[in-house]
């Protein structure tokens, strides 16, 4: 945490950026200005989606397959295992978007 002085002369304390949050703009702000970065990342988090999404799938066929009580909860929420890869089919959409406008930026496309 970071304190600052305001108008007032008042310390207010202000939080930091995460390191994921500073590695993401940094990806982010790359993206935009090399749409050859940009394809890359995109490439990555489509392979990580699917490689989350065969987990997924496999978490959610053992998941409905287990018995017993403590594994119940597991068997009504196994929708819960897909979050991760759609969220990251949404970050390699957004990477993908990226890296085509810098493409058709550079390229007067």
């Amino acid at each position: 945490m970071q304190s600052v002085k305001n108008n007032l002369g008042v310390r207010k304390m202000r939080r930091r950026k995460s390191t994921f949050n500073d590695f993401f703009d940094l990806l982010f702000e790359v993206s935009g200005d090399f749409w050859q970065f940009g394809a890359a990342v995109t490439v990555a988090l489509g392979v990580f989606s699917l490689l989350a999404l065969k987990w997924a799938v496999g978490k959610s066929a053992a998941a409905s397959a287990a018995t017993g009580t403590s594994l119940a909860v597991f068997q009504n929420l196994s929708w819960a295992f897909y979050l991760v890869p759609i969220m990251l089919a949404i970050f390699t959409v957004i990477f993908g978007w990226k890296a085509f406008t810098a493409y058709a930026k550079q390229n007067n496309f």
